[in-house]
């Protein structure tokens, strides 16, 4: 295991690259001044790292690995501490992520819960519980269910979890109702 790690932390930007439209999307929350940050199942150390080598630390404030704390997803703490940590507010959370672990998580936490298509998962999308599916970040803000939405109205936190396939949680401090967002 532990030379696998070393490998893994070697190459961990070798052929990694956000999906179509994260970038895009990371920039529209920065513009719109909602704090953004990372909870993942791999070890802090290498999310950290990761997020530098790809160039997107910038864009986050707190990053949360697997042994940030003494539980992981799909633990619900591992998100709610985040959103604690951040300044959120659990009852007014959003997590979009790519697997069963995430739907799981977010469902633990009793968090809405978007699922990305292709994530790591051997399971059909039809098999992992969520509220919405998206096939990823391209016009997010724009799509059907976001578009009569005035962001600036809310102070959102933005969790993001992995890289290739991303895990999203909103979580707006202020009086926003979640409905409008689902």
């Amino acid at each position: 295991v532990k030379e696998f790690i070393n490998y893994y932390a070697k190459n961990i930007d070798r052929g990694s690259k956000p999906i179509k439209g994260v970038v895009k999307f990371l920039e529209w929350a920065k513009s719109k001044q909602i704090l953004m940050a990372v909870c993942t199942n791999k070890q802090e150390r290498l999310a950290v790292d990761l997020l530098k080598k790809i160039n997107l630390s910038q864009y986050f404030e707190y990053i949360a690995g697997c042994d940030t704390f003494d539980f992981n997803k799909p633990d619900p703490r591992h998100l709610t501490n985040v959103i604690d940590i951040i300044g959120g507010d659990i009852n007014k959370s959003i997590m979009i992520g790519d697997s069963e672990v995430d739907s799981q998580s977010a469902y633990n936490a009793k968090i809405p819960f978007i699922l990305v298509e292709e994530g790591y998962t051997e399971k059909n999308i039809n098999e992992i519980p969520h509220k919405t599916l998206i096939k990823d970040f391209s016009n997010f803000e724009k799509t059907k269910r976001y578009k009569n939405y005035n962001y600036n109205k809310c102070n959102y936190r933005i969790i993001l979890q992995r890289f290739l396939h991303h895990q999203i949680v909103y979580s707006a401090k202020d009086n926003c109702r979640i409905n409008e967002l689902m």
